[in-house]
């Protein structure tokens, strides 16, 4: 069991429980417990197969193929995103690409950023966060090339994006190319 402690009060338990223990009397320590929202999740570097499962088990729902569902999601987190800083597309670009810059880190896939002139930006992947299925890589890599299409496109309007997977090929990274129309 792990066990992370928020303060003496409250500890947070891998079993998403967490136990508030109440000093009312001394001698009888009360312990109550209630499961919490937040998972733990103690790994790193970070695996998100819950975005994983919610992109199939949407194409599944509504009956549409997994890179659309994956395109949706990278728009909705996006919009959900610059709506949350208070961005829109008419917004600086500085703004919106440093909102895009941590959502991408926030969604672990530590990206970092070139170019940025002639309507041309590369992003270069340092982890892969669907990595780990080794069967049906050319799936997965589509599904990540939607989803960062739909990141890109809710923070930079419409663009064309070309990706080189490597990852998945035994590399260090994965590239995408973002050409702004």
């Amino acid at each position: 069991m792990i066990t992370v402690y928020r303060n003496r009060r409250t500890v947070l338990t891998a079993k998403n429980e967490e136990v508030t223990r109440t000093l009312a009397d001394p001698a009888r320590m009360k312990i109550y417990r209630h499961v919490i929202a937040a998972a733990v999740a103690p790994q790193y570097p970070p695996r998100n197969y819950r975005l994983l499962a919610e992109i199939a088990l949407g194409a599944i729902e509504k009956g549409r193929r997994p890179k659309k569902a994956a395109r949706e999601a990278g728009l909705a987190g996006g919009w959900q995103q610059m709506a949350a800083r208070g961005l829109t597309l008419d917004s600086l670009p500085a703004a919106r690409l440093d909102s895009l810059k941590d959502l991408l880190d926030g969604e672990g896939l530590f990206a970092r950023f070139s170019g940025g002139e002639n309507g041309r930006l590369e992003v270069e992947v340092r982890h892969c966060i669907f990595r780990e299925p080794p069967e049906g890589m050319d799936l997965v890599c589509s599904l990540h090339h939607s989803l960062v299409q739909g990141i890109c496109e809710s923070h930079l309007g419409k663009i064309g994006l070309t990706s080189q997977s490597g990852i998945s090929k035994g590399g260090q990274n994965c590239r995408f190319l973002i050409t702004l129309t």
